[in-house]
């Protein structure tokens, strides 16, 4: 169970009111929890006495968001990449921010982004405390699963139709412009699809982890990201956790998501 939590946040005074509302709200619902504001102080929040638009340079608030990827060791490339691409990042026992963007957000996307980077989070977790080698394309599925299970708690939106939009979005792409789950294995991959597949890869994610449930319920899932702690081998701990390989799964969901 996880018991600290750290969230990265600007220190802006908008940035700072969302992630203590944010670890309010995660307090209530898991009292045990103690989470701790860390402050990323970005080029963009010192510079105050120029417009940005007259200063060289681009990305200043994701600059420092990316210095917080290297420091918890993140290849320079990807952390780059990730800074540029992900609103937030989680991790084991933290959960990193991307203050201005989520700041823009509304307030259901940003309940919903939270609950999936705590989902990411509960993964380490479950994992012993790494990342091991567990399928991306899994882990984002669930994350997005379990973030629309806290919207439809709160009456926002129904699974059904989350799961319709997602069909719609995946169909509407194409089959040839979906990646297949084999190029959604580790997060580097998810990252460089993200540059050109971003709204088919998690579309596709969310409705494979979607059909493993319905086959497996959540107890197996829970169970896959468990065996992660023991081994780091990703192709037996699928079959052991689903009793079936990987491929055939596959086949079998690419069955179902294309037949007319």
């Amino acid at each position: 169970m996880i018991r600290r939590l750290r969230i990265g946040t600007r220190g802006s005074a908008l940035a700072l009111w969302q992630s203590r509302h944010v670890a309010a709200c995660l307090r209530e619902t898991a009292p045990a929890l103690h989470t701790t504001l860390v402050e990323i102080s970005s080029t963009g929040d010192r510079i105050t006495d120029v417009p940005l638009s007259h200063v060289e340079g681009t990305g200043f608030f994701t600059l420092s968001i990316e210095q917080a990827l290297l420091d918890v060791g993140y290849d320079p490339a990807l952390a780059g990449s990730t800074a540029k691409t992900m609103t937030a990042v989680g991790g084991h026992r933290a959960v990193l921010l991307n203050g201005a963007t989520l700041g823009s957000k509304p307030w259901a996307d940003r309940i919903a982004l939270l609950a999936h980077e705590f989902g990411h989070s509960l993964q380490y977790e479950l994992g012993g405390g790494r990342r091991g080698t567990s399928d991306q394309w899994l882990r984002e599925g669930f994350a997005d699963w379990l973030s629309i299970r806290v919207l439809e708690r709160l009456e926002i939106v129904t699974m059904a139709a989350l799961r319709r939009e997602r069909l719609r979005q995946l169909r509407s792409a194409g089959r040839s412009r979906t990646p297949p789950l084999a190029d959604l294995v580790t997060f580097p991959q998810w990252v460089r699809a993200g540059e050109r597949q971003g709204a088919q890869m998690y579309a596709l994610s969310f409705l494979a982890v979607d059909q493993l449930l319905e086959r497996h319920g959540v107890a197996a899932v829970v169970g896959y990201f468990k065996r992660f702690a023991e081994s780091q081998d990703r192709v037996a701990n699928f079959r052991g956790a689903f009793g079936e390989d990987i491929e055939s799964f596959e086949a079998s969901l690419t069955a179902t998501l294309w037949r007319r």
